[in-house]
C-alpha cells in the first residue's frame, strides 16, 4: 500500500518539506514526518465502519514493524504498531471476520521475522501467540447467526497464523506455563 510505503519513506529520504493545511511548506525531518505518519496510523478511530480503510491500516503498520524489525531500528511506537493489530482480533459483540482474517494475515506476514524478533523480544513474540490463541478461541466459541465463508476464512487465517508463529518458537518457550497461555 501507499501508506504502508510512506512509514518507511522518512527513512529512506531525508528531510522533506510538505505542504500543510493552510498552503504554506513546513520542513519536517525524517524523524518528525515518521512520527506523524505513525502516530496516526495507531491512532485511528475504531468508530468507522470502513473495512477497506481499516485494512489498509493494518497493513501499512505491518510495513512499519516490518521495517523497523529488519533494519533493526525498534522505534518507539513499535510496540503501539502491534497493540493497534491485536485490536482488531478482539472479538467484541459486533466483530468483523474480515478485519480479523487481515490482522491474522498480517501477523503470519511477521511470523518470517520471528527469530530477529525473539532475539530482540521474546515477551513480543509470546504475545503474539497469545492473542492468537485468544481469538482463535473466541471465534470458535462464539456462535455467529450464520456462519459464513468470511467466518470460516477468519478461522482458517487465526489457524495459519498461529500455526506459523508456533513452529518458529523454540519449543522450551511454548511449554513455560507462567509466559504462554498456549498449553494450558
Amino acid at each position: 500500500s501507499i501508506l504502508g510505503c510512506l512509514t518507511g519513506f522518512p527513512d529512506y529520504f531525508g528531510d522533506v518539506k510538505l505542504m500543510s493545511d493552510a498552503l504554506t511548506m513546513e520542513s519536517f525531518t525524517r524523524d518528525e514526518l515518521k512520527n506523524v505518519i505513525i502516530q496516526a496510523l495507531v491512532n485511528f478511530h475504531d468508530d468507522t465502519n470502513n473495512i477497506n480503510s481499516r485494512c489498509v491500516i493494518l497493513c501499512s503498520l505491518t510495513c512499519f514493524i516490518y521495517d523497523e524489525i529488519v533494519n533493526q531500528r525498534y522505534h518507539d511506537r513499535l510496540h503501539d504498531a502491534i497493540r493497534r493489530i491485536f485490536r482488531d482480533l478482539d472479538l467484541k459483540e459486533q466483530y468483523n471476520p474480515v478485519l480479523i482474517k487481515m490482522s491474522c494475515d498480517n501477523l503470519r506476514f511477521l511470523a518470517i521475522l520471528a527469530p530477529i524478533i525473539f532475539q530482540w523480544d521474546i515477551q513480543y513474540a509470546i504475545n503474539i501467540i497469545n492473542e492468537l490463541n485468544q481469538c482463535l478461541v473466541k471465534l470458535i466459541n462464539s456462535k455467529p447467526h450464520l456462519i459464513n465463508e468470511d467466518y470460516e476464512k477468519a478461522i482458517i487465517a487465526n489457524m495459519f497464523a498461529l500455526l506459523e508463529w508456533c513452529m518458529n518458537m523454540p519449543l522450551e518457550q511454548l511449554k513455560d506455563q507462567d509466559r504462554a497461555t498456549l498449553l494450558r
